[in-house]
């Protein structure tokens, strides 16, 4: 278990040194999570087991095969005093308002937020 006053992240996650966590109320991540690339989060968040958040994704806008295409970075925002159930996956350009309630298995898209 790796703790700061503000983020207590479970020691099976895995948390890129990209990763903003805003001071205030303690963040507390479960357990397998994965968490990449350009996310801030607000204060006070539960983030369930087993969420993902990635900012990076590949492109496809032609027919090349999607290795040979760009990878894109949107980043992603979230609230303060957000919920995000197990399993949820959180996609770049995602921007989550505080107070938000994450469902369980929920696939968050930029067009879905």
């Amino acid at each position: 278990m790796h703790r700061l006053p503000w983020f207590q992240i479970d020691a099976s996650s895995f948390v890129a040194d990209t990763i903003v966590v805003k001071r205030g109320r303690k963040t507390i991540m479960n357990w397998g999570c994965f968490f990449s690339g350009d996310i801030e989060i607000g204060e006070g968040c539960l983030i369930g087991p087993m969420v993902i958040a990635t900012s990076t994704s590949h492109a496809y806008t032609d027919t090349r095969p999607i290795k040979d295409q760009v990878v894109t970075n949107e980043k992603i925002i979230i609230g303060e005093h957000v919920f995000i159930g197990a399993g949820a996956i959180i996609l770049g350009g995602c921007i989550i308002g505080n107070g938000a309630v994450i469902g369980a298995g929920s696939v968050l898209t930029p067009r879905s937020v």
